[in-house]
């Protein structure tokens, strides 16, 4: 009965690793996306409606996350199984 559950347990988790790893590339474009899309809001804030305070608003989401890659690490807690 405990092979059973090993096996099963096992199964499960090489499921889950190949999910994330399908899921990764995904990740990243769409968070490379959301930084191009606030940098550019940001250019467009300053060069056409030249409001420093509108692009501050959106440079804080790109400076936020660099932000908190650096405190918390690149992977972050993620590692903890």
């Amino acid at each position: 009965m405990a092979e059973a559950f090993t096996t099963d347990e096992s199964g499960r988790r090489n499921r889950i690793i190949d999910a994330e790893v399908a899921e990764s590339p995904k990740g990243r474009w769409c968070a490379f996306l959301i930084m191009l899309g606030c940098l550019s809001c940001a250019a467009v804030s300053v060069f056409v409606f030249r409001d420093a305070w509108a692009a501050g608003i959106f440079l804080a989401v790109p400076m936020a996350t660099v932000i908190r890659d650096f405190i918390r690490g690149r992977n972050g807690d993620d590692q903890n199984s």
